[in-house]
């Protein structure tokens, strides 16, 4: 499917762009030199909607001249959540690039259904590389295989296209069920990121082995 948004000519500071319901713009790398534009609202959020972070988008300059680009970052108001600032990244189609591609978890995982386990994701993203032509929106996990508290979906584990490669390590954690959690346990693990469990676990560990060195001191500090 192909994108294409149209660029418009920015006049006035930012807050008038805004005003006119348009969204203050620059495009840049790839060879081109920093060009400042706006676009409209409207046009930008049905199609980075649709589009992503890592769907190729055409985009038609003000002399009719259109170029490929990604978006590569979006300033976010802090009260409104609205786009008040976009960044494009020119690409060059015959050379690979580098992008984070979103995780979409599919199926059922019997160790969370069936053995009442709390199911984690830790990250939602994972690094790829390929040719712009190669480029996919998302990836799709298959949790079906998680039967047990020992099973775990890492990222060399993720089956991707032809002509994708992954840059994550691909040790990266990006499924595991886990036996049942306190929402403490949880929060800590999701605070910790991608190696949460294992620290989590060996944290929880840590404190277990100090609670019983403790009893026995005090054992024997009493004899």
């Amino acid at each position: 499917m192909t994108y294409t948004i149209n660029t418009i000519k920015r006049e006035g500071d930012p807050a008038a762009v805004r005003e006119q319901g348009n969204i203050p713009a620059v495009v840049y790398g790839g060879g081109i030199e920093n060009t400042a534009f706006a676009v409209k609202f409207m046009d930008f959020e049905k199609t980075y909607k649709e589009a992503g972070d890592s769907s190729i988008i055409e985009l038609v300059l003000e002399d009719g001249k259109t170029i490929p680009v990604l978006v590569q970052d979006v300033q976010i108001h802090p009260v409104k959540r609205t786009p008040i600032h976009i960044d494009f990244k020119h690409i060059k189609m015959g050379e690979e690039i580098t992008v984070d591609v979103g995780l979409e978890f599919a199926g059922v995982a019997a160790a969370e259904k069936e053995r009442g386990g709390t199911l984690l994701k830790p990250v939602g993203v994972i690094a790829i590389r390929c040719l712009p032509n190669n480029l996919i929106n998302s990836i799709t996990v298959d949790i079906s295989t998680l039967n047990t508290f020992e099973d775990a979906i890492k990222a060399g584990d993720l089956s991707l296209p032809e002509g994708v490669v992954l840059e994550s390590d691909v040790e990266m954690l990006i499924a595991k069920v886990v036996p049942p959690l306190t929402e403490e346990k949880i929060k800590a693990m999701e605070e910790k990121g991608a190696g949460g469990i294992d620290s989590v676990e060996v944290e929880e560990k840590g404190k277990k082995e100090e609670g019983a060195e403790g009893e026995e001191k005090g054992k024997e500090e009493k004899k």
